[in-house]
């Protein structure tokens, strides 16, 4: 984390990123494993091997991605999430970047999926921006987070260095100054 004149920047962790690392490996064995050896899994019941084997690429493919997102990210030396006095900057310099003005933010609040914690960033006019986004798979992710949790976009510090708390401060601190 660093702090400039107007500037607060959260990096991401290091730690966080190994354990998604770990994480992923561990699951994409296990999807290889299904591929591979599917009687071993309950390929021989009812549930029947080509299922089996299904679910184990799946968990592959997706796994694999995670592999290849805790590498990238354990080696990224920019910062995950930046507040200035334009707005927040949500995974700058990534596929998933994100602008949000202060001036279209209406407030935040918190939901709670298992024991995951979200800060949803509400805005005025969501319909309008998701009408201009031109990414069909962010407008897609849009649309679903405002339809089933009434925001367009949330922030979770799931591999940030900061508290949940410590972002929700700094998140209302700079909402209070620059939201105009």
């Amino acid at each position: 984390m660093t702090e400039g004149t107007d500037c607060f920047e959260v990096y991401r962790s290091k730690k966080k990123s190994i354990l998604i690392f770990s994480g992923s490996l561990a699951f994409v064995v296990l999807g290889v494993l299904f591929i591979f050896e599917p009687e071993k899994f309950g390929g021989s019941s009812a549930i029947g091997p080509v299922y089996v084997m299904i679910v184990g690429l799946v968990a592959a493919l997706f796994f694999g991605l995670g592999i290849f997102t805790g590498i990238k990210r354990f080696f990224q030396k920019k910062p995950g999430l930046i507040l200035d006095s334009f707005g927040i900057n949500i995974n700058p310099e990534d596929f998933g970047n994100r602008f949000i003005e202060w001036k279209i933010i209406t407030g935040f609040s918190e939901m709670r999926i298992g024991s995951q914690r979200f800060i949803m960033i509400h805005i005025n006019n969501p319909e309008e921006l998701i009408e201009k986004e031109t990414n069909k798979i962010r407008k897609k992710l849009i649309r679903f987070n405002l339809n089933n949790y009434g925001a367009p976009f949330s922030l979770t510090t799931v591999d940030l260095k900061i508290t949940h708390e410590n972002l929700k401060e700094e998140l209302n601190r700079y909402y209070e100054k620059y939201n105009q």
